[in-house]
């Protein structure tokens, strides 16, 4: 029997990366154990994308590391550029997954996994409701 990785492989053309691979749900729905299951049977064949965030970095944080650290300037400059496949605003803060993240993934041999809140994925199927939370999607 083939494996997930046997058949991605197979299915790709020569020189092509894989899509991302979209993983969403509430909270306590097994995300992270999906995940850890999937990254320890098929160690280096997927990777995450390191996403921006306007936030600080906490203590213990590094740049390029957990997250992309950026300035609202930078990062709305790059939302108008066309640079995320996704963006949302929690709080005062955004955050978002750029292309050239998902393509550092990529070129590196390894299937892109993209870990976005059940609140954004909303948004991109349709419900552009302003949430109760004050999460608002999309461009800033």
């Amino acid at each position: 029997m083939a494996s997930a990785c046997d058949v991605d492989q197979s299915v790709r053309r020569a020189g092509e990366a894989a899509r991302p691979i979209v993983v969403s749900g509430p909270s306590g729905a097994g995300k992270s154990t999906l995940l850890k299951r999937l990254f320890e049977a098929y160690p280096g064949h997927f990777g995450f994308s390191v996403s921006h965030t306007t936030r600080a970095p906490r203590p213990g944080e590094e740049d390029g590391r957990e997250y992309n650290f950026t300035d609202k300037e930078s990062f709305t400059q790059l939302v108008n550029e066309g640079g995320f496949i996704e963006n949302a605003q929690f709080g005062s803060n955004f955050y978002g997954t750029s292309i050239q993240a998902v393509k550092t993934v990529t070129g590196s041999g390894r299937v892109c996994i993209l870990d976005i809140e059940m609140e954004v994925m909303h948004y991109y199927l349709g419900d552009t409701r302003r949430h109760a939370d004050g999460l608002r999607t999309g461009r800033v």
